[in-house]
């Protein structure tokens, strides 16, 4: 009986420590994920800074936003590119939210060649979609929706996709055109399957949040659609993009969404670095 008490003592206080590790110390990191990705010489090597599913609100407050801003602006990127997914739910949170702060905020994030952004499904849901762009152009990003941008001077083009979920999809957008090399951003990941293109093509994306609570048997049920297939990291997508040198980057993303928890998914910045060979 005294051993079965002091294992039960000993469940509860594991269960007690890794409930405050969930919920207090992990949500509250800030890790930078460094990745290199090789690009054709006639492409200008540079930095990228990705971030994603931000879920600013009830679980994840906006007062966090000075520190993400500092630490991305400590790479001294030539561009940032942000994944969608801005406010977690407007209509419960818009009392607790400042909007100017918040495009204050994105507007202090410095980027050498430009800002770009793509719609989530939570900018679109929860009462965001007549803000969220508003909040981001006022920030001094460029939010694309099924649009391309090329930069001559650095011979690339970043292409930004729709919201799959809420968005109004185009799918034959899915058909990309040649490009020395190609940047696509999109929030669920999953959509590579449809992509065709041939060439160089770096895919960033989120949605996901890595899963945001990585438990045995419970991810994979928690998992949102659109990123039931491709959940973190980083994916060699040569045999999914037949014809081309892909590589696809899903980002564990920032905040939180449900509830307020995060384990073994710690929020993250990714710094990827454009190589030559």
């Amino acid at each position: 009986m005294k051993k079965l008490m002091i294992s039960f003592v000993i469940v509860i206080v594991i269960g007690i420590c890794l409930y405050c590790y969930a919920r207090l110390i992990e949500p509250n990191m800030l890790q930078k994920n460094h990745i290199v990705i090789t690009i054709p010489e006639e492409v200008k090597e540079l930095k990228i800074v990705f971030f994603t599913d931000t879920h600013f609100g009830k679980y994840y407050p906006q007062e966090k936003l000075t520190r993400l801003v500092d630490s991305i602006n400590e790479q001294a990127p030539d561009f940032v590119i942000f994944g969608g997914d801005l406010i977690d739910n407007y209509g419960r949170d818009k009392e607790i939210l400042n909007l100017d702060e918040l495009s204050k905020g994105f507007s202090d994030i410095k980027a050498t060649y430009g800002k770009i952004a793509v719609y989530g499904n939570h900018d679109y849901g929860g009462g965001a979609a007549p803000i969220y762009e508003k909040i981001m152009t006022k920030g001094g990003f460029t939010v694309l929706t099924d649009d391309e941008l090329t930069f001559s001077n650095a011979n690339l083009s970043i292409t930004g996709y729709e919201d799959f979920l809420l968005g109004n999809v185009d799918s034959s957008r899915y058909e990309l055109p040649d490009a020395p090399f190609r940047i696509v951003v999109t929030h669920e990941p999953d959509v590579v399957d449809d992509m065709r293109t041939t060439g160089s093509l770096l895919v960033l994306a989120g949605h996901s949040h890595g899963g945001q609570v990585t438990l045995p048997f419970l991810t994979k049920k928690i998992l949102p659609r659109g990123a039931e297939k491709y959940i973190k990291g980083e994916y060699d997508l040569t045999n999914v993009i037949h014809g081309s040198d892909a590589t696809m980057i899903v980002s564990q993303g920032i905040g939180m969404t449900i509830q307020p928890f995060r384990f073994l998914n710690p929020p993250e910045i990714v710094i990827v670095s454009l190589e030559h060979k």
